[in-house]
């Protein structure tokens, strides 16, 4: 097991299912039959053989189709948060207690299985031999999805500050609200196409986020509320981590 540990990983091992066989096995070899473990033995090789020549030689994963999968499985998660406040801002409505919460657990639950699939994007190309020509590749699109990464972490400061407006009772212009309701639009686009993206979709994308960008250029953000609201954020966060009443 402790092998299987340190050699089981990545798209070969992953998952317990390898730590379970092996662990299996050696279960078996302990046997005190005459003959059993050298049988053992031979049909781990012969087994393990022909896993290595199927799932490496002939027939390798492919790492692209994982990898936009779960991509879109965070945009689907971001697209959900920023709808809901899209929806509370237009009935100007308080969220549902510890939605927030849920909200955050279940983006960050959709990251930690990107990171994984990009693991083992990188993995796939590095040692399937059928897969080398898609090195390349693989590599652009493993940068182009570690922006997700901050893409998620903007959405829930927005979340965030947001939410906390609704509760203070501080309206937003609707200008703004407008804004977030055409971003919210724009992810769920892309969550629900499937990857390569046609070009006319993200022209429109980028259209959007564009034009987010010109209504609030830098020259006008007043860093002081947005950097205190974030802070208190952080600081509500902290003091319920260390709350022992909870």
């Amino acid at each position: 097991m402790s092998v299987a540990r340190m050699l089981g990983g990545g798209f070969v091992g992953e998952g317990m299912m390898f730590v379970n066989q092996a662990a299996a096995s050696a279960m078996v070899l302990t046997l005190r039959r005459h003959g059993t473990g050298a049988e053992r033995a031979v049909d781990a090789l012969v087994g393990g053989g022909c896993a290595l020549l199927v799932g490496l030689i002939l027939f390798p994963a492919a790492p692209l189709p994982r990898l936009w999968a779960a991509e879109r499985a965070v945009l689907e998660s971001l697209a959900r948060a920023l709808e809901h406040v899209s929806e509370l801002l237009a009935r100007d409505e308080l969220p549902e207690p510890e939605w927030t919460l849920a909200a955050g657990y279940d983006i960050h639950v959709k990251l930690g299985a990107l990171m994984q699939a990009r693991g083992s994007a990188r993995a796939n190309v590095r040692i399937a031999p059928r897969r080398w020509r898609l090195r390349s590749r693989v590599a652009a699109e493993d940068r182009r999805v570690a922006r997700i990464d901050l893409l998620a972490n903007a959405v829930l400061s927005l979340v965030r500050a947001t939410v906390a407006g609704i509760e203070e009772r501080e309206p937003l212009p609707s200008w703004l609200t407008d804004r977030i309701a055409a971003v919210a639009n724009a992810v769920r686009e892309l969550a629900q196409t499937p990857q390569p993206w046609p070009p006319e979709l993200m022209r429109h994308v980028s259209a959007v986020a564009q034009a987010t960008i010109g209504d609030i250029p830098a020259a006008r953000v007043d860093r002081v509320p947005v950097v205190s609201a974030i802070l208190r954020a952080t600081a509500q966060d902290l003091a319920a981590v260390t709350d022992t009443q909870s």
